[in-house]
């Protein structure tokens, strides 16, 4: 199949744009979808049923109001447990944010954890501002 035509060829132009204003950094809101006590700490009540309690905590990340897709945020804590001579964490170490910039871990505690409060930490990376951005929150463990 051959095809011949007599216009002019589609000449693609690149127009060089005035560069945008600088971008905000992204943030992330954190909702451990937990109880909060009277100092303003999530509590995560143990299941007394089971040897170890698991638990999602969500977050947000939003640019200028609007969320923001496909950011991979790192999770770690300063607390694990030990299995068969294995330090266990208790954090999913990462997750992706979806178009609505949702990301969520899991967190999982045991019962000799009670009456600590953990630490989770979590980072991301910021591709179009080349920004690392770090923070954490705690937890009470009942």
């Amino acid at each position: 199949l051959l095809f011949f035509g007599c216009s002019e060829p589609y000449v693609l132009e690149f127009i060089p744009q005035e560069k945008d204003t600088e971008l905000s950094p992204i943030h992330m809101e954190i909702d451990t979808r937990l109880p909060i006590d009277e100092n303003g700490y999530p509590l995560l009540y143990l299941n007394p049923n089971t040897y170890q309690t698991l638990h999602r905590v969500s977050g947000v990340l939003k640019r200028d109001g609007e969320p923001v897709n496909v950011v991979k945020v790192g999770w770690w804590s300063n607390h694990y447990w030990e299995y068969d001579g294995f330090e266990v964490p208790i954090v999913n170490s990462s997750s992706y944010s979806n178009e609505d910039g949702e990301v969520n871990t899991m967190i999982g505690v045991v019962h000799s954890m009670v009456n600590d409060t953990i630490t989770i930490y979590y980072g991301y990376y910021d591709d179009w501002t080349s920004e690392e951005t770090y923070g954490d929150f705690q937890i009470i463990i009942k």
